[in-house]
């Protein structure tokens, strides 16, 4: 334990700083060593970065650049074409208009043509309904006299059957009279057979 305690108690102190000295000034520039390696790819990374956008907004300003100048070309025949335009749209205004005007008196003739065919159609009405009217008092009036007529000929027929009825009575008369004729009975039987 002497022994180990003289060993502990030795100045091992300055020993052991100068190798930690060592391993630490080692590790320090390992370590700056690896951080400048880590800064420099940072920074390499970040130039192409930088150089990739400033290529894409270059490209991008070229772009818009040329955009710019067609719009710009564009906006110019469209102003030479708003010229030449102009005068054709004040001249398809005016047709316009005329045109609006004519509407207006085709639909005013219109409106016209329309209350006249109302009144002409009111005035048909009228006369249909008068027509009717009178067809129907002819109809009553034909109706009358269709019965008439069938009572007349139904008087007739009876009035046939009975001179039909006394014509053959007679005739019977007269041919079962005796053989002894007068001139007058024959003209009477005559006149009988004729009218029979």
């Amino acid at each position: 334990i002497k022994e180990l305690q003289a060993l502990i108690d030795r100045d091992k102190g300055v020993e052991m700083r100068d190798i930690w000295k060592g391993e630490m000034s080692k590790a320090v520039n390992e370590l700056q060593k690896e951080y400048d390696n880590q800064i420099n790819q940072i920074r390499l990374d970040c130039e192409s970065r930088m150089e990739s956008q400033l290529r894409e907004l270059q490209a991008g300003v070229n772009r818009d650049n040329m955009e710019a100048q067609q719009a710009k070309e564009e906006t110019r025949k469209l102003k030479s074409r708003m010229g030449d335009i102009g005068p054709r749209l004040a001249e398809l205004e005016a047709e316009n208009a005329k045109l609006r005007n004519q509407i207006i008196a085709l639909e005013s003739e219109m409106s016209d043509m329309q209350r006249e065919h109302d009144r002409e159609n009111d005035k048909n009405a009228e006369r249909i309904a008068g027509l009717e009217n009178s067809l129907e008092e002819v109809i009553r009036e034909l109706q009358v006299l269709q019965d008439a007529k069938l009572s007349l000929e139904l008087e007739i027929s009876c009035y046939r059957k009975l001179l039909e009825t006394e014509e053959n009575s007679l005739k019977n008369i007269v041919e079962n009279s005796s053989g002894a004729r007068s001139k007058g009975a024959n003209q009477l039987a005559d006149i009988v057979q004729k009218s029979s």
